[in-house]
């Protein structure tokens, strides 16, 4: 039987949606086009990726061609890690911050300051709002923009901070990074990263110092890994 058979003409498409809030069934449909097209001729992975580059919010896509006529598009969307936005430092010095000192922030109510949801992939894929139960990360001088990759160092190391925060179980109300690299977490223990220094060596600290802290059933306020010793500041032992 010839490739060109009409036996093999597309009649059926179905879409399966998963955790994908930018677009619907219907509007994948139009933007593939499949339609009366020859089932053996399409070339899925040029689909895929035509999907995926006008949908922000899709992170994976798989076509499945199902004999004589029927293509199967299984979608999964993009989860937020973390809300980012902008802010502005009111400090007269804040390359001198240290763990006992912070500076004042103003977070813009608007432009800049628009509240964009940024993925494990440091993608930004969609704006949001402020119920979001997700934890803030407030950075100087970001050019925040739908669909715009974060590809810089500093960035990739935020992101890899926050994924191991939350694999470690800590809570993070909201991380602050500044100018000088000092990316502080605010959470019931305080945690202060240098993101120019080496950050697997930071990591690694911060997992020894938990498993210890742990086993000696201790609880800490504050914990920074910037310096090649780690400073701890332990909560006081409530009285018996």
């Amino acid at each position: 039987m010839a490739v060109t058979s009409r036996v093999f003409v597309v009649k059926s498409i179905g879409v399966k949606l998963n955790d994908v809030n930018c677009v619907t069934e219907e509007q994948v449909k139009d933007k593939l086009s499949l339609q009366g097209k020859n089932l053996l001729a399409l070339n899925t992975n040029s689909l895929e990726n035509q999907v995926k580059s006008q949908f922000i919010c899709v992170k994976g896509i798989s076509l499945t061609k199902e004999l004589p006529n029927k293509i199967l598009v299984d979608i999964s969307g993009r989860k937020g890690l973390a809300v980012i936005r902008s802010f502005e430092i009111i400090a007269s010095d804040s390359a001198s911050l240290s763990a006992t000192t912070s500076a004042q922030i103003q977070v813009p109510t608007g432009g800049k300051g628009t509240p964009y949801l940024v993925d494990e992939e440091g993608v930004v894929f969609a704006q949001t709002d402020e119920g979001v139960n997700l934890p803030t990360v407030l950075m100087t001088d970001m050019d925040l923009n739908l669909g715009k990759g974060f590809k810089n160092d500093l960035v990739k190391k935020t992101v890899l901070v926050l994924q191991k925060v939350k694999q470690f179980n800590l809570q993070t109300i909201q991380a602050i990074i500044y100018p000088n690299g000092i990316m502080l977490i605010d959470g019931k223990t305080k945690l202060q990263f240098n993101l120019k220094k080496d950050i697997d060596i930071q990591l690694a600290s911060l997992q020894l110092i938990l498993d210890k802290a742990k086993i000696d059933n201790e609880s800490m306020e504050f914990i920074d890994l910037g310096f090649d010793k780690p400073v701890v500041r332990f909560s006081p032992k409530e009285k018996k």
